[in-house]
């Protein structure tokens, strides 16, 4: 799981917060990442102020979205998160398709330092380009919305792209291998282990 995935990448502590109604299943088969929850309704966390200080305390980066599904309530998490603390945060995953569902304005009034790990469709789902105009023009799209929004892009594919308003990394290594199903959580995981 992503906890695993931070701790092997050289984090002290991981801890992995989940919606009530799994936490006794989690918790009693994770062995070295401690667990959090957060009050839910059918499966789904809600927002609960309370319980999201209680499970972020003391948390120094935070990756979100991996695992969640969709629902209402994660575009008031999200909010929150990004605009109460001053944390990196990575989106991923469903975070990913939650915020395409919010005014992306939020992410130039954050307290969060925002990394984002989309590929090419969720990219395509926050930026509204299709998929074709991102392959023609990949680096003019990706680095139109770095300067359009306070962020750090990583766009997942063939040729990986990092991207912030001040530097542009193109990592070409790697192998088919990696476009399997949950890869991208393992990155998750690495991103926020470092």
């Amino acid at each position: 799981n992503l906890g695993e995935c931070s701790l092997r990448s050289g984090c002290g502590v991981s801890r992995l917060i989940v919606a009530e109604e799994i936490y006794d299943l989690i918790f009693n088969n994770v062995l070295e990442t401690t667990v959090a929850k957060i009050p839910s309704r059918n499966g789904k966390m809600i927002f609960d102020e309370e319980a999201i200080k209680n499970a972020l305390k003391g948390l120094k980066v935070l990756s979100v979205g991996v695992g969640w599904g969709e629902s209402s309530e994660y575009e008031k998490i999200l909010e929150y998160i990004l605009l109460n603390y001053d944390i990196p945060v990575i989106i991923d995953a469903d975070g990913l398709n939650t915020l395409a569902k919010m005014d992306l304005n939020i992410l130039n009034n954050c307290r969060a330092k925002v990394i984002l790990t989309p590929h090419l469709k969720e990219f395509s789902r926050l930026t509204n380009y299709s998929i074709a105009e991102i392959l023609e023009k990949t680096l003019e799209c990706c680095a139109a919305f770095v300067d359009k929004y306070n962020v750090t892009l990583l766009l997942k594919g063939p040729t990986t792209i990092v991207i912030d308003k001040n530097d542009i990394y193109l990592i070409n290594t790697g192998n088919s291998g990696m476009a399997t199903a949950g890869s991208g959580d393992v990155l998750t995981g690495i991103i926020t282990g470092l």
